[in-house]
């Protein structure tokens, strides 16, 4: 019995509230594997690399680039800066994927047109 009143059972629900080996926990577990698949693609990872080797270099030019031309490298300064490269690969992989789910939402490219009149097809 656990404090509330409630038997333990073996088969306690996780923080999702998916209960181990129930189809939606397998779904979800399928979920991140499909996701990480997807950004895995050559293609995608050529692009969020691209945007992350971009946007870390600047980002380290301005925020730490006076401290590194100084001389003053330290291990704050080189988690800084590994954090300045590894922030955009995520946002950019979370971007790829919010426009797949977009896609898989049945949402059409004439209807995401219709929406973004600027965009030619």
């Amino acid at each position: 019995m656990t404090g509330d009143g409630e038997s333990a059972s073996p088969m306690r629900e996780n923080s999702a509230g998916l209960e181990p080996g129930s189809a939606r926990a397998v779904d979800a577990c399928g979920g991140v594997q499909a996701a990480v698949a997807y950004c895995l693609v050559p293609s995608h990872l050529r692009r969020t690399v691209t945007i992350a080797l971009v946007v870390g270099t600047i980002l380290t030019l301005v925020n730490q680039g006076d401290v590194m031309l100084a001389g003053h490298v330290s291990a704050a300064i080189a988690l800084k800066v590994a954090a300045n490269f590894a922030i955009p690969f995520v946002v950019s992989n979370l971007g790829l994927l919010s426009g797949r789910q977009g896609q898989d939402d049945g949402v059409g490219s004439a209807e995401r047109g219709s929406q973004d009149p600027g965009r030619s097809r």
